[in-house]
């Protein structure tokens, strides 16, 4: 078993568009991928769940990314005209309403812990929103330290202490998310996040038809 792990931009390539592009993309929400790998055979498999048959296995961390497209699809016309705010938002309008996780179930490693990994992403998740829509910077990189602390932490994070947790330095601000992990199995936090961020993208989008 061959395992490579890598960033990559997730839904839409915007580099020179070819005429036919809104056939050449390929999203598959079962699998939980929005890229456009050559390799991949996500194209031909579209909405049906496959199994993997190669022995190589590439999980991919998922950044939303998207062009200026009205629809969040690939458009030669409006290409050249890409931002970074308008787009983003959009393309994140397209994954919230059509109801596709932000990040794929990936295999885990051996020698990593589930749950330190499911919890860096809902702290990666709430830093990534908190960031780029609802203007929370500080607290933003408070969570994405947390998430880097716990990606690399050897202990499982619901087993130690709130002594432990402060020597290992977590901060202030992932504690809520830890908090309601533990108790819930879920956060109650990140889905409010997810709320408030939808309606900003509804305000922005308001914002520029009445421009």
């Amino acid at each position: 078993m061959i395992i490579e792990e890598y960033n990559a931009k997730t839904l839409l390539r915007s580099s020179y568009p070819s005429l036919f592009a809104w056939m050449e993309y390929a999203l598959n929400p079962y699998q939980g991928c929005a890229h456009d790998c050559r390799y991949c055979d996500g194209k031909s498999e579209r909405y049906r769940m496959h199994a993997e048959h190669f022995p190589e296995l590439l999980p991919k961390y998922h950044l939303l990314y998207g062009n200026n497209d009205r629809y969040g699809k690939p458009n030669p016309r409006t290409a050249k005209r890409l931002n970074l705010a308008k787009p983003e938002l959009k393309a994140y309008r397209f994954i919230y309403e059509s109801g596709l996780d932000y990040t794929a179930k990936r295999f885990i490693p051996t020698g990593r812990i589930h749950s330190n990994l499911r919890v860096s992403e809902v702290l990666m998740r709430a830093a990534y929103l908190k960031g780029t829509f609802l203007g929370g910077w500080q607290e933003a990189k408070g969570l994405t330290r947390g998430a880097i602390i716990l990606e690399k932490l050897e202990h499982d994070v619901f087993e130690l202490s709130r002594e432990q947790l402060n020597r290992i330095g977590f901060p202030l601000e992932t504690y809520p998310y830890l908090t309601e992990l533990f108790l819930d199995d879920y956060s109650k936090s990140l889905i409010e996040l997810e709320k408030q961020a939808y309606q900003k993208s509804l305000a922005v989008k308001c914002d520029s038809y009445s421009a």
